[in-house]
């Protein structure tokens, strides 16, 4: 593997562990994986089944788990390039940088996509 990759390793893996502790505690101690009442059950996004009625946690956890899968795969790509640290430093700092922007939107109470 090249520097990018291996670089992109080590940046899932803390972005991955950190903000999963983070995100992950919240959730667990919250009693529910939503932010407000869920008074539609059935107004939920298909296939992931996430709220689009009130916040909900489960897509900044599933962000913050897969930065372990996603930042080593750019790394892959940016390894390819002669800008391959760079790359993965600035993937490291905005998949961060959204994943805590949709753990601050669930905690508000807004829905990922409002239907």
């Amino acid at each position: 593997f090249g520097p990018a990759t291996q670089s992109g390793i080590w940046w899932g893996a803390i972005i991955s562990f950190v903000l999963t502790v983070i995100i992950g505690g919240y959730l667990g101690g919250n009693g529910s994986h939503f932010v407000g009442d869920q008074s539609k059950p059935e107004l939920v996004l298909p296939f992931f089944g996430w709220s689009t009625e009130v916040g909900d946690l489960r897509p900044a956890h599933f962000l913050s788990l897969h930065a372990l899968q996603v930042l080593p795969l750019i790394g892959l790509w940016a390894d390819r390039t002669d800008q391959g640290i760079p790359i993965i430093w600035a993937a490291g700092v905005i998949y961060s940088a959204l994943t805590v922007a949709l753990f601050i939107q669930a905690l508000s109470g807004q829905a990922l996509i409002g239907i």
